[in-house]
Formats: structure tokens, sequence, C-alpha cells
């Protein structure tokens, strides 16, 4: 994507009424974007330059319901990287372990996923999320960060237990 066409598209989500659409558009965008776009990205995303102050149409909706498990899984990293990480980075690990493993339980290649988000990061989050992939099995456990496996009628998922 050239440089006209990312700004086109950032200020196209100026223009998208749902939080829920803005959101899944900004996580494509992401995707899609070069380094020194997604960088761009990130700094108007913590300015909040990219949906100034707009009041949302469904302001207390916040996840979208027709996601897969996966998808919700994969923007709560895209939105991470984003946010290049959160003010404490053992949230950020626990984070980042929740939706590892419960990718690992639906059959995805979670460490390729995990490679994959540290490359489109910034520093500081790619090195936590490298630093994450690279620890031994044991030390990327489920229990080791509090995780308890659960049957449910759609498949087994990893809660946090109490």
């Amino acid at each position: 994507m050239d440089d006209k066409e990312f700004e086109t598209a950032v200020s196209s989500l100026r223009d998208i009424p749902f939080r829920e659409d803005f959101e899944a558009a900004l996580y494509e965008l992401y995707k899609a974007s070069s380094t020194k776009q997604r960088t761009d990205l990130r700094a108007r995303y913590r300015s909040d330059n990219l949906n100034g102050s707009k009041t949302w149409r469904n302001p207390a909706d916040y996840d979208r319901s027709d996601l897969t498990r996966e998808q919700k899984m994969r923007q709560v990293l895209i939105c991470m990287s984003i946010q290049d990480g959160g003010r404490d980075y053992r949230d950020d690990l626990r984070s980042i372990a929740y939706c590892y493993h419960n990718l690992a339980l639906l059959g995805v290649d979670a460490d390729a996923v995990l490679e994959e988000l540290a490359g489109m990061s910034g520093p500081r989050f790619a090195e936590l999320v490298f630093g994450f992939v690279r620890r031994a099995p044991a030390e990327k456990s489920a229990a080791k960060f509090g995780l308890k496996i659960e049957q449910t009628p759609s498949g087994p998922v990893a809660e946090c237990s109490p």
C-alpha cells in the first residue's frame, strides 16, 4: 500500500459510524500497512487522532458477536500491538498468554501467530511477544499464567481461574 492509499484509508476511518466496524477496519489497515505506516498508525492511535471526538451510534457495544473465537483472539493481539502494549507489562503478558492458549486450543499455530504479530509491532511490544514465544513450554503453560482449561459446548477454552 502506498502512502496515498494509506492516507485515504486513514481518513475513511473517520466516516465509520459503528465502533466495531471501525475497529475491524483499523485492524485490517494495520495488517496491510508497511512498517513505517504502522508506526504512524500507532502514533495517531495514541494521540486519539484516528476517530476524533465522535459519538458512536452504539456506545454500549464493545465486542462483536459475529466474530469467531479465533478472530476475537487475533483482534485482541492486534489491538495490543497498535497500543504498543499497556502500562504494565505483566498485564500484557497475561493477555498474550490468554490469547496464545485459546488459539492453541483451536488448533492454530499460536507461536506463528505471535511471531507474525511481533513483526508488526513496535520494538517494546515486539520484545515482550518474542520473549513469550521463546519461553520453554513449561514457562508458558496455562497453569503458569493462572489459566484453567474448561470444556464448553464449542470446545475447550482457556479461562482465568478464580
